[in-house]
């Protein structure tokens, strides 16, 4: 019965957003993703850890007469396959990005991450910097942050509040990453900690891989990036800590910052019009 009302309401949101679910196989993972929108141009919306393609669906409402988008589960989220035995690193993942977008027809396009979605948009600017039109990096990963966040302090003591174990964790979960969180119907934390309580091990893997030392440093890949980029930020954002700004705006030689008041880490989940506003804006501007 839970899983039958969660599924009625996503279903309406991604149907009133006008897209379609469709699926392609990458390096041997099945990758689950909504398509729609039209338009000469295309967005690619990339979610954050322990997320889904769902976080970006009240976002696209205003997008789709005019801007293809493509917004792609990641390997080991959502309903896309994944397993202990894949890599999940930045650079892997955004080498599986792009064999993914070419397999379904997209060469260049807008690209925009949040959080670990962040952090790979940024490792595909920089590997691949022609497919790439303008950058968004809604409180992105890839940096370390001037002032520690409390995630990373909590993480120092052993504790990772983005891994869920239960209902209680989902909802926690939902609290911290979240400054002004939507209206949720009440079964909703139990049915996604019960699709999440599965994939714990597999959670654990991915997290490790993204926060694993690659072979450039932070300074390499954000001084080679000279795609226009727009840093968005939620000021309470209680996972990747705002001072975060100063280091991407440091070295990221083209870029636009805003930083949004009463948000936390999830801005196009917290405040979809608005984000989708200013990401409309700042890709109009540059074209």
């Amino acid at each position: 019965m839970e899983n039958a009302i969660v599924g009625t309401i996503m279903d309406w949101e991604i149907n009133s957003s006008g897209l379609t679910q469709k699926n392609v196989n990458v390096d041997g993972i099945d990758l689950v993703y909504f398509e729609g929108g039209q338009g000469t141009e295309t967005i690619v919306l990339l979610h954050g850890f322990a997320a889904d393609k769902s976080n970006w669906i009240r976002l696209v409402h205003t997008l789709v007469s005019d801007y293809k988008v493509i917004i792609p589960d990641q390997a080991g989220h959502g309903e896309s396959g994944g397993t202990l035995e894949d890599s999940y690193t930045p650079t892997k993942q955004a080498s599986r990005l792009a064999e993914f977008t070419r397999k379904i027809g997209v060469e260049q396009f807008h690209l925009v991450g949040n959080s670990m979605g962040g952090t790979i948009a940024l490792f595909f600017a920089f590997q691949y910097p022609d497919r790439v039109k303008t950058l968004g990096l809604f409180d992105s990963g890839g940096v370390i942050s001037p002032e520690p966040s409390e995630l990373s302090k909590l993480l120092s003591r052993g504790e990772n509040p983005l891994i869920a174990d239960s209902a209680e964790d989902y909802d926690r979960l939902l609290e911290f990453t979240m400054e002004d969180p939507p209206f949720l119907p009440w079964p909703f934390a139990k049915v996604m900690s019960r699709k999440s309580t599965p994939r714990k091990e597999l959670n654990e893997k991915i997290f490790a891989d993204i926060i694993k030392p690659g072979k450039y440093t932070t300074q390499q890949v954000l001084s080679a990036i000279k795609t226009p980029s727009l840093i968005l930020w939620g000021k309470e954002d209680r996972v990747i800590h705002v001072s975060s700004v100063s280091v991407f705006e440091q070295y990221l030689s083209n870029h636009k910052s805003v930083i949004l008041a009463g948000v936390g880490h999830a801005p196009m989940v917290e405040r979809p019009a608005q984000t989708a506003t200013i990401l409309r804006n700042f890709i109009t501007s540059k074209n």
